[in-house]
């Protein structure tokens, strides 16, 4: 209260304080009252201006506080926001804690301790400025230090960057107690910095190594910074660097009319570069990208060039091969249509072989095949007798180490599957090392040469057989019209000699037999002959064949005198009327029965038709006979076989001496005989066949060999108008 009071009381009016001791002499003899009275308001006074002085002490106190508050954190947010930290060496104790910051354990260290942490360059430092502090030479020091990492003490060492100021604080009797440091953490700093100046580095680095030819020009044009690039672009001896560094980058003659310095766009040309003076001539293609910073402010431009003269000369190098690749290409294409052409219309394949896949390719032209087949369906197309030929080859190309010429039959053609004829020329394809990969060469349809040859080789063995034949038959001729000539001359020499009527009759018979044989082997002479230089003459009409037959068979039934042998007629029908040439009938049926006597002597010769197509019927079909004797088997064989069109099939069956089945496609032809020692021209069985050709009809012979017999058969198309199967 007494420190309070004397300010207060300083503070009262002068006239007051001096009024006090007049009032109380003046007083007389109520002086005791009066010096009560005046203690009272003194002490009053005294209470209003204490109460007073305690408020507005209190007012200034919590000022100061909050003051302090805002003060401290403002001290505290800066501290903060530049990672300042404040540590305490107390040298009496020897410890340093932490004032303000987490640097430090809680519990401080020892100055050994930090020591420590220090790195050895600058511990030595640190110790010299505290001991001039401590023996009072120096009051405050700058220290810049770096330091290990508290939060990592046994992992690798982070080492801190520190500085700030460091200051010493003396006791009142002015004894070194404490010194205080002010530190900040410049460790952040200090990275970046040696980041941006490592970055820096590597950018001026890669800037000069660059293979991009590169230079910076400042916003107004001028020159900044090349790389090496760039000078040896730009020719930089002495004379061309003083030129280009002179140079503004708008003035440049590539770029002066063309480009625009206010464009945020990229500019890029190729120009001639053409510089005189300085000696340089070449062909460059230049970019150049403005570049701005945040504020939308041009700063730099970045020009990268290129040499493109060697390029150049290269792109139109290249465009003449490409014109004369175009010109080679076409001439490959043209010769490819003439070669396709030539390959079509010979019926010729380009073909190819692969060793490896084990597969064929054939083209009509020189590119990639067009049909592609293995080694084994290509080997399965061939005659097995030429498949064994092949399949060893392309088993083992490398024992065939040589061109080749063949020629193979196919079942069927790799390229279809009709048989065919192939004339195969090939040469071996090596690698590298010698080793034959496949064979390639032209594959020619041969079929029709082939089938030709085998044409030609058949007519020159029927020439041959034919001239031969000849001559038999003119020796049979011979012989064929001498005998009914001799028989018919003696027998009628004889005849005035005979007296009795039968022996006459008989004589007659014998020359009358004789004469038909002879216009029988006339006729077919004359026949013969006619075939080679015009066709037979074919005259049909309307006739009742089933009348016809029965005529025929009259005829022909005197002609089987061998007493084993049976002649039997099958006529299925009373009446069948048609419209065919019944001469030629005749004659295809007497042919029939002619050869069937000279080789049957015993059994039974039997001659017969059928209706076939639409127009037969159960009745008439093979299974029944007027004479009730059954068709031959073959028979049924053979209608079944036959063409769906109405018409009659003609039979003659014999129990002779058959035919061997080696010589049943042969006996249709002129002058065949199977038997030299049977009388015949050879003329007869031929005859039939041009008549079946001409009559577009079909003829034919069955027979199990020899000692089996033999059925003939001709078969005729004709309308049938009606039928009347036999009772």
């Amino acid at each position: 209260m007494t420190h309070i009071l004397l300010p207060l009381m300083a503070t009262v009016p002068g006239g007051f304080a001096a009024g006090i001791p007049a009032a109380i002499a003046a007083s007389g003899t109520s002086g005791a009252q009066h010096t009560a009275l005046l203690v009272l308001v003194l002490l009053a006074i005294g209470g209003i201006v204490t109460l007073v002085s305690i408020r507005i002490l209190s007012q200034r106190i919590r000022q100061t506080i909050a003051r302090s508050t805002d003060l401290n954190s403002m001290m505290s947010q800066a501290l903060s926001m530049d990672q300042f930290y404040i540590l305490e060496y107390d040298l009496k104790t020897g410890r340093i804690s932490n004032q303000y910051g987490s640097k430090l354990p809680t519990a401080g260290y020892s100055i050994a301790q930090l020591a420590e942490r220090i790195a050895p360059e600058h511990l030595k430092q640190l110790q010299a400025t505290i001991g001039r502090m401590v023996s009072g030479q120096l009051e405050q020091s700058e220290i810049s230090l770096k330091w290990r990492s508290i939060a990592a003490p046994d992992a690798a060492p982070r080492w801190l960057h520190v500085k700030g100021n460091i200051t010493l604080e003396r006791d009142a009797d002015g004894t070194p107690h404490y010194i205080v440091g002010a530190l900040k953490d410049e460790t952040q700093k200090m990275e970046q910095e040696f980041s941006d100046r490592d970055l820096g580095n590597r950018f001026k680095m890669i800037f000069d190594t660059n293979i991009v030819a590169m230079s910076f020009y400042g916003s107004d044009g001028t020159l900044i910074d090349v790389n090496h690039n760039m000078k040896t672009l730009c020719g930089f001896d002495k004379m061309g660097e003083q030129y280009f560094r002179t140079q503004n980058l708008f003035d440049v003659p590539l770029i002066r009319d063309d480009f625009d310095p206010d464009s945020h766009d990229y500019f890029h040309v190729c120009q001639h570069m053409h510089y005189p003076a300085i000696g340089i001539e070449k062909y460059v293609e230049l970019r150049i990208r403005p570049t701005f910073d945040d504020d939308d402010r041009l700063v730099y431009y970045i020009v990268t060039g290129r040499d493109i003269t060697d390029e150049r000369t290269m792109y139109l190098q290249q465009q003449r091969y490409d014109h004369e690749l175009q010109m080679a290409n076409a001439s490959i294409g043209q010769y490819e249509q003439q070669l396709r052409y030539l390959l079509e219309k010979s019926d010729m394949y380009v073909w190819h072989s692969d060793t490896a896949k084990k597969t064929i390719s054939f083209s009509r032209s020189l590119k990639a095949g067009e049909h592609t087949i293995t080694f084994q369906e290509y080997i399965d197309c061939m005659e097995p007798d030429h498949a064994r030929q092949s399949e060893v080859v392309l088993d083992s190309p490398d024992k065939f180490d040589k061109s080749f010429n063949v020629i193979h039959r196919f079942r069927r053609s790799p390229l279809g599957n009709t048989p065919k004829w192939f004339a195969i020329s090939g040469t071996p394809i090596k690698d590298a090392s010698g080793h034959v990969t496949g064979y390639f060469g032209i594959l020619r349809n041969v079929s029709k040469l082939m089938d030709a040859q085998e044409r030609l080789k058949q007519e020159t063995a029927r020439a041959e057989n034919s001239g031969k034949l000849k001559s038999v038959f003119l020796a049979n001729m011979t012989h064929e019209i001498r005998t009914p000539l001799n028989a018919i001359v003696g027998f009628s020499d004889l005849l005035p000699m005979i007296d009795t009527d039968h022996e006459k009759r008989e004589f007659i018979r014998i020359i009358r037999n004789n004469c038909d044989m002879l216009l029988r082997l006339i006729n077919d002479i004359l026949e013969a002959s006619n075939l080679s230089s015009r066709p037979l003459d074919i005259a049909p009409k309307d006739i009742d064949f089933a009348q016809a037959f029965n005529d025929i068979c009259q005829t022909l039934a005197q002609r089987v005198q061998e007493p084993g042998v049976e002649f039997i007629s099958d006529n299925p029908y009373a009446s069948l009327q048609t419209h065919l040439d019944q001469g030629r009938m005749q004659q295809v049926y007497t042919n029939f029965l002619t050869n069937a006597v000279k080789y049957t002597h015993q059994g039974h010769i039997r001659i017969g038709y059928r209706v076939t197509g639409p127009a037969a019927t159960a009745t008439n079909m093979p299974g029944g006979s007027a004479a009730g004797a059954m068709p031959p088997p073959a028979i049924s064989g053979i209608a079944s076989t036959l063409p769906s069109e109405p018409g009659i099939l003609m039979y003659c069956e014999d129990t002779g001496d058959g035919i061997p089945l080696d010589k049943q496609a042969m006996v249709f032809e002129r002058f065949v005989k199977l038997n030299d020692f049977v009388q015949g021209t050879g003329l007869g069985l031929s005859i039939c066949k041009s008549i079946a050709k001409r009559c577009n009809g079909k003829i034919g012979v069955n027979s199990e060999g020899e000692g089996n017999g033999s059925t003939f058969w001709f078969w005729i198309p004709c309308p049938i108008y009606s039928a009347q199967p036999a009772q």
